[in-house]
């Protein structure tokens, strides 16, 4: 049949079912429905088939998708959304953004992505020119409590080893390293181009080069025996005593020591340099 109408006979309901023999809704359609106008539903919309909208659609009530749903106009859902499956947003315009979550007045709005194992977002940029259609930005959780952030194939988090950055969930982070021992665990090369501020100890185990001035104030300057060499090719002004287990090199114009000036090693200064101690 293509059309049969109903009563049912506990609820006394009129049901009309379109390819339908035995309609359990108000109106069951077996098959592909369109609407071409706009259709508000003021109750609940529970789709099973391919939906196809070519207008808005607003629903007041729960909404349950169990299969595609293709709106090409305006969509308004102000009540629950249930997507058993994937919810898929294309835009064929440079409209942006595509997608707006927010509420009204003065109350909170957020979005959470729940899952038994990885949760992630993936960013991906696959113009054949300026990006990579086989690797894109993961950022995530991996099977854990931390936050990961990687660029490899797919966007997945499955492999921390290749992190660019790690938050763990006690706060530390970790640039290089995903598994940081320290509030920033920087494995690699690290550069201050700016005034760099530490109000507590700087422990350096390898060589360090210093192209402008090192000033230190009120404390000592110490370099454990065993570290390398240090190489100061800028000015070093230290207000108390210094004392250097290894070579001190001065490649720049003057040496300021306002105290004791201990060297275990070797002294070498250019013939320019001005040692004030």
């Amino acid at each position: 049949k293509v059309l049969t109408m109903k009563q049912d006979s506990t609820s006394r309901a009129d049901m009309v079912g379109i390819s339908q023999a035995d309609p359990t809704h108000k109106l069951d359609v077996n098959g592909t429905f369109r609407a071409t106008g706009a259709t508000t539903l003021g109750d609940t919309l529970d789709v099973t088939g391919v939906t196809t909208l070519d207008n808005t659609l607003g629903v007041t009530g729960a909404t349950t998708l169990s299969n595609t749903l293709d709106v090409s106009g305006a969509t308004t859902i102000n009540n629950t959304l249930s997507v058993g499956d994937s919810l898929f947003i294309e835009s064929n315009t440079d409209k942006e953004p595509i997608a707006t979550f927010k509420t009204t007045g003065v109350t909170d709005c957020s979005i959470k992505i729940e899952s038994q194992g990885e949760s992630y977002i993936e960013l991906a940029n696959v113009h054949t020119t300026t990006g990579d259609s086989n690797k894109s930005w993961g950022i995530g959780t991996n099977d854990d409590k931390n936050l990961h952030f990687n660029y490899k194939n797919n966007g997945t988090i499955n492999n921390a080893a290749n992190d660019a950055m790690t938050i763990l969930s006690d706060g530390k982070v970790g640039i290089g390293n995903n598994n940081p021992n320290h509030t920033l665990d920087v494995d690699g090369t690290m550069r201050a181009t700016g005034a760099t501020l530490l109000s507590d100890t700087l422990s350096v185990t390898g060589e360090t080069n210093l192209n402008g001035g090192l000033k230190m104030d009120n404390d000592k300057f110490t370099v454990a025996n065993g570290t390398g060499n240090t190489n100061i090719n800028g000015t070093l002004d230290v207000g108390g005593n210094s004392t250097i287990g290894g070579d001190l090199i001065v490649n720049g114009s003057e040496l300021i020591v306002n105290g004791n000036l201990i060297v275990e090693g070797t002294l070498n200064k250019k013939n320019t340099t001005e040692l004030l101690v």
